[in-house]
Protein backbone atom coordinates (compact mmCIF):
# COMPACT_ATOMS: atom_id res chain seq x y z
CA UNK A 1 0.00 0.00 0.00
CA UNK A 2 1.23 3.51 -0.76
CA UNK A 3 2.01 5.99 1.96
CA UNK A 4 -0.10 9.14 2.25
CA UNK A 5 2.14 12.19 2.25
CA UNK A 6 1.36 14.86 4.83
CA UNK A 7 0.41 18.26 3.48
CA UNK A 8 3.20 20.82 4.03
CA UNK A 9 2.17 23.66 6.32
CA UNK A 10 2.85 27.38 6.22
CA UNK A 11 5.49 28.36 8.78
CA UNK A 12 3.54 31.43 9.84
CA UNK A 13 -0.08 30.32 10.03
CA UNK A 14 0.09 26.53 10.05
CA UNK A 15 -2.11 26.37 6.90
CA UNK A 16 -1.71 23.56 4.39
CA UNK A 17 -1.08 24.03 0.70
CA UNK A 18 -4.59 22.82 0.03
CA UNK A 19 -6.12 25.48 2.27
CA UNK A 20 -3.96 28.16 0.65
CA UNK A 21 -5.16 27.05 -2.77
CA UNK A 22 -8.75 27.29 -1.58
CA UNK A 23 -8.15 30.83 -0.33
CA UNK A 24 -6.48 31.76 -3.61
CA UNK A 25 -9.45 30.44 -5.60
CA UNK A 26 -11.79 32.43 -3.37
CA UNK A 27 -9.80 35.63 -3.89
CA UNK A 28 -9.66 35.07 -7.64
CA UNK A 29 -13.42 34.61 -7.70
CA UNK A 30 -13.88 37.85 -5.77
CA UNK A 31 -11.51 39.67 -8.16
CA UNK A 32 -13.45 38.44 -11.19
CA UNK A 33 -16.71 39.56 -9.59
CA UNK A 34 -15.22 43.00 -8.92
CA UNK A 35 -13.94 43.26 -12.50
CA UNK A 36 -17.39 42.46 -13.87
CA UNK A 37 -19.08 44.90 -11.51
CA UNK A 38 -16.67 47.73 -12.40
CA UNK A 39 -17.09 46.96 -16.12
CA UNK A 40 -20.87 47.24 -15.81
CA UNK A 41 -20.59 50.53 -13.92
CA UNK A 42 -18.19 52.05 -16.50
CA UNK A 43 -20.43 50.89 -19.34
CA UNK A 44 -23.47 52.47 -17.67
CA UNK A 45 -21.63 55.79 -17.42
CA UNK A 46 -20.69 55.61 -21.10
CA UNK A 47 -24.28 54.85 -22.18
CA UNK A 48 -25.51 57.85 -20.19
CA UNK A 49 -22.85 60.03 -21.81
CA UNK A 50 -21.49 60.99 -18.45
CA UNK A 51 -17.86 61.22 -17.48
CA UNK A 52 -16.78 58.69 -14.89
CA UNK A 53 -15.59 60.05 -11.53
CA UNK A 54 -11.83 60.27 -11.28
CA UNK A 55 -11.68 57.90 -8.32
CA UNK A 56 -13.68 55.31 -10.29
CA UNK A 57 -11.65 55.72 -13.47
CA UNK A 58 -8.40 55.21 -11.58
CA UNK A 59 -9.73 52.40 -9.40
CA UNK A 60 -7.37 49.45 -9.21
CA UNK A 61 -9.23 46.16 -8.89
CA UNK A 62 -6.20 44.49 -7.37
CA UNK A 63 -6.06 47.16 -4.68
CA UNK A 64 -9.78 46.75 -3.95
CA UNK A 65 -9.35 43.00 -3.64
CA UNK A 66 -6.47 43.53 -1.23
CA UNK A 67 -8.56 45.94 0.83
CA UNK A 68 -11.42 43.42 0.91
CA UNK A 69 -9.06 40.68 2.06
CA UNK A 70 -7.66 42.95 4.77
CA UNK A 71 -11.16 43.80 5.95
CA UNK A 72 -12.04 40.11 6.14
CA UNK A 73 -8.90 39.32 8.12
CA UNK A 74 -9.67 42.18 10.53
CA UNK A 75 -13.24 40.86 10.91
CA UNK A 76 -11.98 37.35 11.68
CA UNK A 77 -9.53 38.78 14.21
CA UNK A 78 -12.28 40.74 15.97
CA UNK A 79 -14.55 37.68 15.94
CA UNK A 80 -11.78 35.55 17.47
CA UNK A 81 -11.17 38.18 20.17
CA UNK A 82 -14.90 38.24 20.98
CA UNK A 83 -15.03 34.45 21.21
CA UNK A 84 -12.04 34.50 23.55
CA UNK A 85 -13.81 37.14 25.65
CA UNK A 86 -16.90 34.94 25.86
CA UNK A 87 -14.80 31.97 26.97
CA UNK A 88 -13.11 34.09 29.65
CA UNK A 89 -16.49 35.33 30.89
CA UNK A 90 -17.84 31.78 31.11
CA UNK A 91 -14.72 30.67 32.97
CA UNK A 92 -14.95 33.62 35.37
CA UNK A 93 -18.62 32.87 36.07
CA UNK A 94 -17.79 29.21 36.70
CA UNK A 95 -15.02 30.16 39.11
CA UNK A 96 -17.32 32.61 40.90
CA UNK A 97 -19.99 29.90 41.32
CA UNK A 98 -17.40 27.41 42.53
CA UNK A 99 -16.05 29.99 44.98
CA UNK A 100 -19.52 30.75 46.33
CA UNK A 101 -20.29 27.06 46.76
CA UNK A 102 -16.96 26.50 48.47
CA UNK A 103 -17.69 29.39 50.83
CA UNK A 104 -21.01 27.85 51.89
CA UNK A 105 -19.42 24.44 52.43
CA UNK A 106 -16.57 25.98 54.39
CA UNK A 107 -19.00 27.84 56.64
CA UNK A 108 -20.74 24.54 57.46
CA UNK A 109 -17.57 22.94 58.82
CA UNK A 110 -18.37 24.30 62.29
CA UNK A 111 -21.78 22.60 62.14
CA UNK A 112 -20.07 19.31 61.33
CA UNK A 113 -17.86 19.79 64.38
CA UNK A 114 -20.99 20.12 66.50
CA UNK A 115 -22.33 16.90 65.00
CA UNK A 116 -19.08 15.15 65.86
CA UNK A 117 -19.38 16.29 69.46
CA UNK A 118 -22.91 14.87 69.61
CA UNK A 119 -21.79 11.55 68.13
CA UNK A 120 -19.20 11.11 70.87
CA UNK A 121 -21.86 11.25 73.58
CA UNK A 122 -22.57 7.94 75.30
CA UNK A 123 -26.27 7.18 74.69
CA UNK A 124 -26.40 5.00 77.82
CA UNK A 125 -25.21 7.79 80.09
CA UNK A 126 -26.78 10.78 78.30
CA UNK A 127 -30.25 11.79 79.50
CA UNK A 128 -32.91 12.55 76.86
CA UNK A 129 -32.89 16.22 77.90
CA UNK A 130 -29.20 16.49 76.99
CA UNK A 131 -29.84 14.82 73.62
CA UNK A 132 -32.60 17.29 72.80
CA UNK A 133 -30.40 20.16 73.93
CA UNK A 134 -27.65 18.93 71.58
CA UNK A 135 -30.09 18.71 68.67
CA UNK A 136 -31.29 22.26 69.34
CA UNK A 137 -27.69 23.47 69.55
CA UNK A 138 -26.88 21.93 66.17
CA UNK A 139 -29.98 23.47 64.60
CA UNK A 140 -29.17 26.89 66.03
CA UNK A 141 -25.59 26.69 64.77
CA UNK A 142 -26.76 25.68 61.29
CA UNK A 143 -29.33 28.48 61.09
CA UNK A 144 -26.78 31.00 62.35
CA UNK A 145 -24.25 29.92 59.73
CA UNK A 146 -26.78 29.92 56.89
CA UNK A 147 -28.22 33.21 58.13
CA UNK A 148 -24.86 34.84 57.45
CA UNK A 149 -25.50 33.96 53.79
CA UNK A 150 -28.99 35.49 53.70
CA UNK A 151 -30.92 32.33 54.63
CA UNK A 152 -34.14 33.03 56.58
CA UNK A 153 -36.72 30.66 58.08
CA UNK A 154 -40.35 31.53 57.31
CA UNK A 155 -42.27 30.50 60.41
CA UNK A 156 -45.23 32.88 60.99
CA UNK A 157 -46.79 33.35 64.40
CA UNK A 158 -50.39 32.58 65.29
CA UNK A 159 -52.62 35.51 64.30
CA UNK A 160 -50.18 36.84 61.69
CA UNK A 161 -51.77 38.02 58.44
CA UNK A 162 -51.67 35.51 55.60
CA UNK A 163 -49.28 36.49 52.79
CA UNK A 164 -49.62 34.40 49.59
CA UNK A 165 -46.10 35.42 48.56
CA UNK A 166 -44.48 33.48 51.41
CA UNK A 167 -47.33 31.35 52.82
CA UNK A 168 -49.24 28.38 51.42
CA UNK A 169 -52.68 27.70 52.91
CA UNK A 170 -53.21 23.95 53.26
CA UNK A 171 -56.12 24.04 55.70
CA UNK A 172 -58.98 26.37 56.64
CA UNK A 173 -60.27 26.20 60.22
CA UNK A 174 -62.71 28.17 62.38
CA UNK A 175 -61.32 29.47 65.67
CA UNK A 176 -62.60 32.32 67.79
CA UNK A 177 -59.36 33.93 68.95
CA UNK A 178 -57.93 34.49 65.43
CA UNK A 179 -59.28 36.91 62.85
CA UNK A 180 -60.47 35.61 59.51
CA UNK A 181 -57.71 35.47 56.92
CA UNK A 182 -54.99 35.18 59.56
CA UNK A 183 -52.74 32.24 60.34
CA UNK A 184 -53.79 29.75 62.97
CA UNK A 185 -50.83 27.38 62.89
CA UNK A 186 -47.64 26.78 60.92
CA UNK A 187 -47.80 23.23 59.61
CA UNK A 188 -44.36 23.29 57.98
CA UNK A 189 -41.83 26.15 57.99
CA UNK A 190 -40.70 27.73 54.77
CA UNK A 191 -37.36 29.16 53.73
CA UNK A 192 -36.07 32.03 51.65
CA UNK A 193 -32.68 33.21 50.46
CA UNK A 194 -32.64 36.99 50.75
CA UNK A 195 -35.78 37.93 48.76
CA UNK A 196 -36.07 34.63 46.88
CA UNK A 197 -38.56 32.20 48.41
CA UNK A 198 -37.11 28.70 48.36
CA UNK A 199 -40.22 27.14 49.88
CA UNK A 200 -43.35 28.83 51.25
CA UNK A 201 -44.49 28.02 54.77
CA UNK A 202 -47.49 25.70 54.90
CA UNK A 203 -50.10 27.11 57.27
CA UNK A 204 -53.68 26.74 58.40
CA UNK A 205 -55.80 29.86 57.95
CA UNK A 206 -58.78 31.00 59.99
CA UNK A 207 -62.08 31.17 58.12
CA UNK A 208 -65.09 31.99 60.31
CA UNK A 209 -68.45 30.46 59.42
CA UNK A 210 -69.77 33.93 58.70
CA UNK A 211 -67.10 34.36 56.05
CA UNK A 212 -67.97 31.17 54.21
CA UNK A 213 -71.81 31.27 54.61
CA UNK A 214 -72.53 33.73 51.74
CA UNK A 215 -70.66 31.55 49.29
CA UNK A 216 -72.76 28.53 50.31
CA UNK A 217 -76.01 30.53 49.89
CA UNK A 218 -74.98 31.61 46.42
CA UNK A 219 -74.22 28.04 45.43
CA UNK A 220 -77.68 26.99 46.70
CA UNK A 221 -79.32 29.75 44.69
CA UNK A 222 -77.45 28.65 41.58
CA UNK A 223 -78.63 25.08 42.10
CA UNK A 224 -82.22 26.31 42.47
CA UNK A 225 -82.01 28.22 39.18
CA UNK A 226 -80.80 25.12 37.43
Amino acid sequence: MGHKHAQPESADSGETVESLRDRLELLMGEKIALDLELHDVRKAFEELGEAMPDDLAELDVTEVAAMLTEAKVAHQRVLADFQNYQRRQIENERRACDGAAAGVVESMVGVLDTFEMARKMDPKQTPPEAVMQGIEMIRSEMLRTLGMRGFVVIEPERGEAFDPNIHEAVQRVDVEDVEAGCIVETMRPGYRMDVRVLRPAQVSVCAHDSETAPASDEEGADDADV
